[in-house]
Formats: structure tokens, C-alpha cells, sequence
């Protein structure tokens, strides 16, 4: 399959709304508009930004079977994610383990919580990687830990001068997908009170019985808008999903406020 580039616009452009709309809209209206999308559309040549919100395409239509356009493929791609989601969380629960062993106290974000708590479809949230946050002041900690583990940071350790202006490593490892390691929710510009809050706002969680927080569901919709500001064209679609998917799930408890 070969990705196509997508523009620098960071708002869904028309075809990509229309997938959106077959994502996210049940019954005969979501699967009009994925014909639509497919008529017009060659999806062995999409665009990275679409391609990573087709399993949600399949979940929402699934019930249409083989009148779906593509449906063997679309299933195909949500299969995949499955496979690919179990070795993220896999990984992930292998690092939180290091991490809480060393009385390191961590936060899941994006992919992972709303996969586990608003997906609640292991083959439906694409993602890269994982990402987890510290505390600032752990940081040290957190790179003597990994540096005795299979664990490596992606990049060269950067200078102590250079480590105020980042927020975050990546993580690599020889058998896991990469894990992202962020000392700043948000961005350097961060008011630290919002910080703070974001902090106190963090829910008891686990992956795979592994001990971790997580968001608020209020701040899982933050973060999902605030990644829309992003230069990263494979979210050009997933935070509308996820927001929405966010949104739809808390409607009823009543947990945005």
C-alpha cells in the first residue's frame, strides 16, 4: 500500500470529511458516505492521515458485511491494527514495569487509555507508538533505569543545556514498537498551574495489570485537540474520532465538564 502526501492544511480537507463521516455516522448515512469515499477514491493509494482512521471505518459498518466497498480489505486493516496494538501495549506494560520498580510514578496518554477505556476495541485506534508522561524531576531516574534495560533512546542523549528546550525522548527497544517519554503534557509554554492540574485531574490505571495513571476525560479531549495544532499529518483525522468517540462516551456519565 502506498501512502500519498497530504496537504500542510491542518483541518480534514473534503475527502477526507467524507471518510470521517463514514467513521463516525451509523447506519445507512455512514455507509453512503464510505461509497461515496470509494468511488472516488483508490484506498491501495491513500493518504497516511485516512489510512489511520479505517478501522473505525469497518467497526461502524461492519454490520453491512459484504455490501461494504473493500470490506475484505478494510477488515483486513483493522485485523492488522489488532496485532499491531498487542505488541504496543506489550511493550509499554514492559517499560511501566522497569519504571514502577523504580518508584517512578508514570501517566499513560492518548492512544493507550482511550484504546482501553472509550474504544474499548483493541483493533480500532491506530498508533505509532505509546506515550507516557513523568514528572520533570524524575527524568533522571527515568534515564539511569532504561539505560540498564534493553530500553534505548532513539537520538543521542542531548547536552544539559539543550534538555530545557525539549519535552520529550523517544524510545526504541529490539523486540516493542518505540515508546514516547514526555516530562510536559502539553507544550515548554505550559502555564505550570495547568501542568499542576493536569497532574491532580490523573485517574488510577493499568496495562496488562501494570500500575499507571491516566487523563482525566476532560484532559483526554484537551490533548486530543491540542495534537490537532500539530505538524504530524497522521493526525489530520484521528483527533476528530477521537474526540468525538471521547465525547459520545462521557455524554451519558456526565465526566466533561
Amino acid at each position: 500500500m502506498r501512502f500519498q502526501p497530504v496537504s500542510n492544511e491542518k483541518w480534514p480537507n473534503a475527502q477526507q470529511r467524507l471518510l470521517l463521516s463514514a467513521a463516525l455516522t451509523s447506519g445507512d448515512s455512514g455507509l453512503e458516505a464510505w461509497k461515496q469515499w470509494s468511488g472516488t477514491n483508490d484506498i491501495k493509494s491513500i493518504d497516511s492521515a485516512s489510512f489511520f482512521i479505517l478501522p473505525q471505518v469497518y467497526s461502524n459498518l461492519k454490520e453491512f458485511g459484504c455490501d461494504i466497498p473493500e470490506y475484505h480489505l478494510i477488515k483486513g486493516i483493522y485485523r492488522w491494527t489488532w496485532s499491531q496494538n498487542q505488541s504496543t501495549f506489550a511493550g509499554l506494560a514492559d517499560m511501566l514495569r522497569l519504571l514502577n520498580k523504580a518508584h517512578i510514578t508514570t501517566v499513560v496518554l492518548k492512544g493507550i487509555p482511550l484504546t482501553r477505556h472509550y474504544y474499548k476495541d483493541f483493533a480500532v485506534r491506530m498508533m505509532k507508538d505509546a506515550d507516557v508522561l513523568v514528572n520533570v524531576e524524575d527524568m533522571p531516574r527515568v534515564i539511569a533505569t532504561l539505560q540498564d534495560s534493553e530500553w534505548s533512546q532513539q537520538e543521542r542523549q542531548p547536552s544539559e543545556f539543550l534538555m530545557p528546550f525539549l519535552e520529550a525522548f523517544h524510545y526504541i527497544h529490539p523486540q516493542w514498537p518505540m515508546v514516547d517519554i514526555h516530562w510536559r503534557p502539553f507544550r515548554l509554554d505550559t502555564p505550570a498551574e495547568a501542568e499542576r492540574k493536569f497532574w491532580e485531574n490523573t485517574l488510577d490505571d493499568s496495562v496488562l495489570g501494570v500500575p499507571t495513571r491516566m487523563p482525566s476525560a476532560t484532559d483526554l479531549l484537551l490533548l486530543a485537540c491540542f495534537h490537532a495544532r500539530k505538524s504530524d499529518f497522521h493526525t489530520t483525522c484521528r483527533w476528530v474520532v477521537d474526540s468525538m468517540v471521547l465525547i459520545n462516551e462521557e455524554r451519558d456519565l456526565s465526566l466533561i465538564h
